[in-house]
């Protein structure tokens, strides 16, 4: 799955700064020259930009990278965008420690400068999506921030974890829609992304998404919601959506198999073949063996992506294999070896326009 935001969990905890991105942003040889007047400057996070030329700098390129991101919004989308800025601000300042609030350091804790900087090379490449067109249609991609001290007696006493609960939640919406379809799968991905906003475990939680696009009659997107609670590797789910236009919903099974012609297990095989043929040499030996222990993703719509090339099903880490390197591996079936199994009046062109 290619990445259509960064991820954060990882960063946050190993203390990875985005100096490269910074870099490229900010105009080589430039005066440091902070969005706002540093004579001006009260708070503390405030004073810290303008003390460091590099975020100073920083600070100028965000302005002008959220500047060219409004330009093209509507004003629902302006007001969003702006309430994504303010709440970022915060976020950054209380992540970074420079809200003015004295907590205690922890292991995982980056210096002040150095968070910051991290927080203004993720911001800034999220700014790069804040606004985008893509087959046509202007998607914003909304990103919400949190940012809560953690509580935990053992984290206090031995001063591990970054001593937060953070969420930052990015997700897709239709800026101008266009029609009721369109309206629809704003709501849609909106109500999933509230679920997610309830979440309370772990203490880094992050959405993504990836594989946006508008067809003739579907919308595509891959949502991939991560959870970092103390191990080596985040707990991350990916959620396909193929959302139907003409019909305002998500696609279900029923809508291109029959399910009279038993089309679980043939799937479930060529599925385990495609995935076999795509591994890596000498990794194929890890995968399972049975095609029948494919059958609760397969035959679960949900898992699914369809497109104009087949069904691509999505399985989680550790389904397809013990070794976690293996990832979030995705099948693809073509229409030609799912012709014997279609519905007779499938909901869409087969294969999809």
């Amino acid at each position: 799955m290619r990445d259509t935001s960064l991820s954060r969990c990882a960063m946050r905890i190993a203390g990875f700064a985005i100096a490269t991105v910074l870099a490229l942003l900010i105009q080589d040889g430039a005066s440091p020259a902070a969005s706002f007047d540093c004579k001006k400057a009260t708070t503390v996070f405030e004073k810290t930009v303008c003390a460091t030329p590099e975020l100073s700098q920083a600070d100028d390129a965000l302005a002008q990278g959220f500047a060219q991101a409004l330009e093209p919004l509507s004003p629902t989308g302006s007001a969003a965008l702006r309430d994504s800025e303010r709440a970022w601000l915060r976020y950054a300042a209380t992540v970074c420690r420079l809200d003015g609030v004295k907590r205690k350091p922890r292991h995982y804790s980056l210096a002040p400068k150095e968070c910051l900087e991290t927080e203004y090379g993720l911001r800034l490449a999220s700014l790069g999506t804040a606004a985008s067109m893509i087959d046509g249609v202007l998607v914003r991609g909304v990103v919400l921030y949190s940012a809560d001290p953690r509580t935990d007696p053992d984290e206090e006493e031995n001063g591990y974890g970054i001593g937060f609960n953070t969420s930052v939640l990015a997700y897709p919406q239709i800026d101008h829609p266009r029609d009721e379809a369109e309206s629809a799968w704003n709501q849609y991905i909106a109500r999933r992304v509230d679920e997610w906003k309830k979440d309370r475990n772990g203490f880094v939680r992050e959405l993504r998404y990836d594989d946006l696009a508008f067809t003739v009659e579907t919308i595509l997107v891959t949502l991939q919601y991560s959870v970092a609670s103390g191990g080596v590797h985040p707990d991350s789910l990916l959620y396909p959506v193929t959302w139907l236009k003409r019909q305002n919903r998500p696609l279900v099974a029923e809508d291109v198999l029959d399910r009279a012609k038993k089309w679980q297990e043939p799937l479930a095989e060529a599925c385990l073949k495609d995935l076999l043929a795509r591994a890596e040499p000498g990794e194929g030996a890890d995968y399972v063996k049975i095609p029948a222990k494919l059958l609760p993703r397969v035959s679960d719509a949900e898992n699914w992506l369809v497109t104009s090339a087949g069904i691509s099903v999505q399985f989680a880490a550790y389904e397809i294999a013990s070794n976690y390197r293996i990832g979030l591996p995705r099948c693809l079936v073509p229409w030609r070896a799912l012709t014997p199994y279609l519905v007779a009046k499938p909901a869409l062109s087969i294969p999809p326009r």
